[in-house]
């Protein structure tokens, strides 16, 4: 219009927000197409993200629920006898149980390692919460259609899978990841995870799984996002590590 066009504003310190009175800003997008344009692209861009976010979290909580759901009821453990091996067992079970340290059980198979971990939970502040347990051992390698991998490809899409397993993938991070998936990790927030048979992680896993245990935050496969988590960890091996 060739007329000058003002505008009052202030700036709110450390924030960067730009405030506008309505008569002002109204009268600049009438004249203005191009800012008017760009000003409904950054509102549908934000009402995407949002609507994203939104989705996201209810997806999370719906995840978390019906794994709940299908996970049967515990039923107590309690440690019988009055022998000096028996109360130095309760002893460490329950010094173990009183903080929020790692533990690490050794022990060969059938020696009740799996009983003393549910024990530990048990008697922890965290036994109203979740407990969960993943077997290290069970963790299938990603299937290819190509015979004859050398062993460190089979090695490299093994420590993949038990990694997706442990924090979890997003959505086309992987050949197979045709959705977004939890990590035993995340589902646990807030609980207790026994890790059975934690040899059996390939070297790279163990590695981003010390960085987590030194930290406290986890990264989800295809993802840049650290996330901080709040679990006890409990470790079982059938050899000396």
């Amino acid at each position: 219009t060739g007329k000058p066009r003002s505008a009052s504003s202030k700036i709110v310190k450390e924030s960067k927000l730009l405030v506008i009175k309505k008569n002002d800003f109204d009268e600049v997008l009438e004249h203005d197409l191009s800012l008017t344009k760009t000003f409904i692209n950054i509102l549908g861009h934000r009402l995407k993200t949002d609507n994203e976010r939104v989705i996201e979290q209810s997806s999370r909580k719906h995840e978390l629920r019906q794994f709940w759901v299908e996970r049967g009821a515990l039923e107590p453990i309690t440690l019988v006898g009055k022998s000096k091996h028996i109360q130095e067992l309760k002893e460490f079970s329950k010094n173990a149980a009183e903080n929020n340290l790692p533990v690490l059980l050794i022990g060969e198979k059938g020696t009740g390692k799996l009983a003393r971990t549910q024990y530990i939970f048990e008697n922890s502040r965290r036994n109203k919460e979740r407990y969960l347990t993943v077997d290290c051992a069970a963790i299938q390698q990603i299937s290819t259609d190509q015979s004859g991998e050398s062993e460190r490809k089979n090695d490299i899409l093994l420590g993949l899978s038990q990694e997706s397993t442990l924090f979890g993938h997003l959505k086309g991070a992987l050949s197979f990841a045709k959705t977004r998936r939890l990590g035993y990790i995340e589902v646990a927030e807030g609980g207790t995870i026994v890790i059975d048979n934690v040899e059996k992680l390939t070297l790279g896993v163990q590695n981003k799984l010390l960085i987590y245990l030194k930290t406290g935050y986890y990264i989800r496969l295809g993802s840049s996002e650290q996330i901080k988590s709040d679990v006890k960890t409990i470790f079982t091996s059938d050899v000396n590590i």
